[in-house]
């Protein structure tokens, strides 16, 4: 996967009027594909909570709060990846 500058730049150079002159239709699937591809990666996570010996752990990082966040299990999210805390 091509990083974010790279995809970025591809995007502003299909902004140009003169764009068609510079770009193959390939070209502009391909940067298409990369942008949609980053797009997804920042697409939230879901998780839940899983019990495990006394201290809870997130599905999605596995990380334990039970002892640093003594209220986490009223948050919708995990303090540590963010992902969306469902159930």
């Amino acid at each position: 996967m091509k990083d974010r500058k790279t995809v970025m730049s591809w995007l502003e150079g299909l902004t140009q009027d003169d764009w068609p002159e510079w770009h193959s239709d390939s070209e502009v699937q391909e940067t298409a594909k990369a942008a949609l591809e980053l797009l997804k990666e920042q697409e939230p996570k879901t998780g839940h909570w899983i019990e495990s010996a006394g201290d809870d752990k997130c599905s999605v990082c596995g990380a334990t709060y039970s002892d640093l966040y003594p209220d986490y299990q009223y948050t919708h999210y995990c303090p540590n990846c963010g992902a969306k805390m469902i159930g």
